[in-house]
């Protein structure tokens, strides 16, 4: 969250602000709590701990 460093997603609610990986402020309209268990990896980046994932735009 902007202002706060890594934080946990469970903690972030509707009005925070956080960035996109183009670092711009973005709001949090709302969030959703999906109890379905989803698959995670732990990624580990040598050097710069910071990364961004998710879907490239074609």
């Amino acid at each position: 969250m902007v202002g706060a460093g890594w934080t946990d997603a469970g903690t972030v609610t509707s009005g925070d602000a956080i960035r996109n990986a183009d670092l711009q402020s973005l709001g949090v309209a709302s969030t959703n709590l999906d109890g379905t268990p989803q698959l995670v990896r732990n990624l580990e980046v040598a050097g710069a701990h910071t990364c961004f994932v998710g879907k490239l735009e074609a």
